[in-house]
């Protein structure tokens, strides 16, 4: 089942497009929206109910569950999705605020840390796409078997997904040999990874493809990449070497979220 995290905040109205149109591909066609009252509690009720009227057109039957104001929103959220790769939890990122990023430190960041579940982390840049992304870049950020992690949340986009680019940036500091070498592994994994992907019926009319580049600085190199191939959305994992702990101005993820022109996600969780 697909759970939301709805925060009732501006972003959290983009986000729930993105939760709709991901409902409405699985078997079930339910979507649970979890949300713990705030002040603003009128005006949210009235965002929850343009939720619900979203919700029709797609057939997506939507589960109200509201709590009570609490500071113990990461633990309700922990208590109600049930634990393992079966479900997935999809939230927003932070809006940007002074001495703070947009992921670093919030409960979307906690949740994937706790690793209970799927977790999708969306930072909406372009709220017209609706939820539909189409092309996606998807990248494994130097984390050892991302990819194939990426893939199970790729698949969450795959009735709507045109174009699909895997990539993964090297860092630059590595002497000529070896990375010549690195690159030659890389790309031999992921024009496997892109061959298995074009067998799977639902990404049947995808354009798949793949590259590797070098770079001192992978978020903004990321950034340009999705870019020049004018993807809609950028398909990271979090766990990147500076994630845990440092300050978020220093962290490659903080930076890719304050760079990209296009939709972030990020994700993690078993699988």
């Amino acid at each position: 089942m697909i759970y939301f995290a709805y925060d009732g905040s501006l972003n959290g109205d983009w986000v729930s497009r993105y939760a709709i149109r991901i409902a409405s591909q699985q078997p079930e066609k339910t979507l649970r929206l979890i949300y713990v009252r705030d002040a603003q509690e009128e005006r949210t009720r009235e965002k929850i109910e343009r939720i619900a009227r979203e919700c029709e057109a797609p057939g997506v039957s939507l589960e109200t569950d509201i709590h009570p104001p609490s500071s113990h929103v990461l633990n309700i959220l922990k208590e109600i999705v049930p634990a393992g790769s079966d479900n997935c939890l999809i939230c927003g990122t932070r809006v940007r605020r002074k001495k703070k990023g947009y992921f670093f430190g919030t409960i979307s960041h906690k949740l994937i840390l706790h690793n209970g579940f799927p977790v999708l982390a969306i930072r909406v840049v372009q709220p017209g796409l609706l939820g539909n992304p189409a092309d996606i870049l998807l990248t494994a950020a130097g984390s050892s078997g991302s990819e194939d992690a990426g893939l199970h949340f790729l698949r969450l986009f795959s009735m709507d997904a045109r174009r699909i680019h895997l990539a993964e940036v090297l860092p630059d500091a590595m002497t000529r040999r070896p990375v010549r070498e690195k690159i030659l592994s890389e790309k031999k994994y992921l024009h496997e990874l892109a061959r298995s992907l074009e067998l799977e019926t639902e990404l049947k009319d995808a354009h798949i493809d793949y590259f590797v580049s070098v770079s001192g600085n992978w978020p903004r190199e990321m950034a340009m990449q999705a870019g020049r191939l004018k993807s809609r959305m950028i398909l990271t994992p979090v766990i990147r070497q500076g994630l845990i702990g440092g300050i978020f101005k220093s962290n490659p993820l903080e930076q890719l979220l304050g760079l990209s022109h296009c939709d972030v996600a990020v994700f993690g969780g078993p699988v």
